[in-house]
Order: C-alpha cells, then sequence, then structure tokens
C-alpha cells in the first residue's frame, strides 16, 4: 500500500469552494468521507459504446475490481461478452440507473 499515491482528502468546505456557487453545493450534496470514497473495488461501471477504447477501459476497470456494464447499438457476441466478463443491457435507461459511475465512448456527431 505505500507504493500508492494518496489523493489528498478534501473537505466538504474544500470541495465547495470549487464549485462556481458554493452556497447551491452545499446545499444539495450530503458528503461525507464515506460518499467521497475513491475505491473502484465493488462499484458499477457502465459504458456506452464498447468499441476499442471501451474495451480497454473495461480490462482496466476489472482489474480494481470494479463489474462493468455496457449499453451498445449491435449486442457483442456471447463469446465476446464472456471473454470481456462484461454484462448486456439493451435499454439505456436501465444501464443508467444501476451504475456508480459511466462511460461514454460513441461519436459526437
Amino acid at each position: 500500500m505505500d507504493d500508492l499515491v494518496r489523493l489528498p482528502e478534501l473537505t466538504r468546505s474544500q470541495l465547495a469552494a470549487r464549485t462556481a456557487n458554493s452556497e447551491i453545493f452545499t446545499a444539495t450534496h450530503n458528503l461525507t468521507l464515506a460518499t467521497m470514497s475513491l475505491n473502484p473495488r465493488g462499484q458499477t461501471l457502465g459504458t456506452v459504446g464498447l468499441g476499442n477504447n471501451g474495451k480497454r477501459l473495461t480490462k482496466k476497470a476489472q482489474a480494481f475490481g470494479t463489474k462493468v456494464l455496457y449499453y451498445e447499438v449491435v449486442r457483442q457476441p456471447e463469446k465476446e461478452e464472456a471473454r470481456l466478463d462484461v454484462t448486456f443491457c439493451s435499454e439505456l435507461a436501465d444501464l443508467l440507473k444501476t451504475l456508480d459511475c459511466v462511460s461514454l465512448h460513441v461519436p459526437l456527431d
């Protein structure tokens, strides 16, 4: 654990000071040390788009013990899903309801 670089822990007031309107931030965010956890283990990541970049992110996230769900217009073959250890969500809304974090890998046009 000593080899890991630790991010500085920010206090609630420090986080509020970094936002445009600290009063709105303080009123709408109930942050405690428990809700500010940076440990991805056990979290669920969703990727929208599972092309080359999405697959690379998937491997990296799983190395930290993160479960990965994905949404794609065209579903990956079952062998590919098994190889990547990902779960397909047929509806984007269903995917977004179950996530701790989302990553977009889609064209902007």
